[in-house]
């Protein structure tokens, strides 16, 4: 069975019950931008620093999201470094 891998931030996203279509409402983002940022981190600098902004996150809260990756498997998850 393969592991889907997903960003914490994806994961800290849903627990907050924040979708990606309202921060691209509230932000002026395109969903794309949202997405690649939130599924793949990847996204420019500037983005990056509108969607911390967003989320009222420090700096180093906000890239420690982005950067940590889990693992999903039917109903758990599994942080990887």
């Amino acid at each position: 069975m393969k592991l889907k891998t997903i960003t914490s931030l994806k994961v800290y996203l849903m627990q907050k019950n924040i979708s990606q279509c309202k921060i691209s409402n509230d932000t002026g983002l395109s969903r794309t931008t949202v997405n690649k940022l939130v599924n793949k981190n990847d996204a420019s600098k500037s983005v990056k620093v509108l969607m911390r902004l967003y989320l009222q996150l420090d700096e180093k809260s906000f890239n420690a999201l982005c950067e940590t990756y889990c693992s999903e498997s039917s109903n758990s998850i599994t942080k990887e470094s």
